[in-house]
């Protein structure tokens, strides 16, 4: 999120308008005419923290059904993607989310974890069941199955499950070439308590038919773009039921996966675990 790249905040002089980047004065005509926005949810010119690659791990590696899992998901890290970077009045957070290019990019980001999830048990893979609840008129929509048309593509959901498939012809590098981050995985075994295994029950479990890489943590940037030691978790921003609102997503389901996720900090916190993925950027980002 530089200038010189996707495109720093939004000009608060200039109702919030990206005006660097590759998004650079775009102009939007959905859902009204005006330019693409963002404001940072921190102070600042910052993005607050989300969730850490050990809470999403959790939830990789404890979700027994997908809905269980796209439950936790969508409640945790996608939510406060959208929110965190479009604050109050960037589009990442209206009905016009898709205005801003970065919606790709933090969809993208789902649909790899949602890839691991299904690659990391041969019962995720073809998963796909729960209902909705609506935030709007508190009705429960009708349960999601395979044989659902998805438009207006002219498919069935089971058409677009099988990951690298005719239908859907894509993958992740990540799955072929990158390594689990040993470091911190050996941290946690070490721990080797109850709850620690209740949490990363696959941490400590040997399948030889399992890609480490679907299960294990996942591997850091470079170290040359660090400074400092490891660290204790930085907890999540918590959003208010009036951005949940917002959000169009539902509060009561939003906010006990907000105190699911803390839990899960102040847990690891308690441990004296130390997190290879809060280290300190060196550089200043925008």
């Amino acid at each position: 999120m530089t200038e010189d790249r996707a495109g720093a905040n939004g000009n608060a002089d200039d109702d919030y308008c990206i005006q660097n980047g590759v998004a650079a004065y775009w102009e939007r005509t959905e859902p009204e005419p005006g330019c693409v926005r963002r404001q940072y949810a921190g102070q600042d010119n910052i993005i607050p923290a989300w969730h850490s690659p050990e809470f999403i791990t959790s939830i990789l590696q404890t979700s027994n059904t997908f809905d269980e899992f796209r439950n936790r998901l969508e409640y945790s890290l996608h939510s406060l993607m959208h929110n965190n970077i479009g604050g109050r009045l960037g589009d990442l957070t209206s009905k016009g989310s898709f205005n801003d290019f970065v919606f790709l990019l933090i969809h993208s980001n789902i649909d790899r974890i949602w890839a691991k999830w299904q690659l990391a048990d041969q019962r995720n893979y073809f998963a796909y069941d729960g209902s909705w609840l609506s935030p709007d008129d508190g009705v429960t929509y009708p349960t999601a199955s395979l044989d659902q048309e998805m438009n207006p593509f002219d498919i069935l959901v089971q058409d677009a499950m099988a990951i690298n498939s005719t239908e859907l012809p894509i993958t992740y590098d990540e799955f072929f070439t990158a390594k689990p981050f040993q470091e911190n995985i050996d941290a946690i075994r070490r721990t080797n308590s109850i709850k620690i295994r209740r949490r990363f029950p696959k941490l400590f479990e040997s399948n030889p038919e399992i890609n480490p890489m679907y299960v294990d943590l996942p591997p850091v940037c470079s170290v040359d773009e660090f400074s400092g030691s490891l660290v204790k978790m930085t907890k999540p921003r918590i959003l208010s039921n009036k951005e949940i609102t917002r959000l169009n997503f539902n509060i009561k389901q939003m906010n006990q996966v907000q105190k699911e996720s803390i839990d899960f900090i102040d847990f690891m916190n308690s441990l004296d675990y130390l997190s290879a993925y809060t280290r300190r950027v060196k550089s200043k980002r925008t």
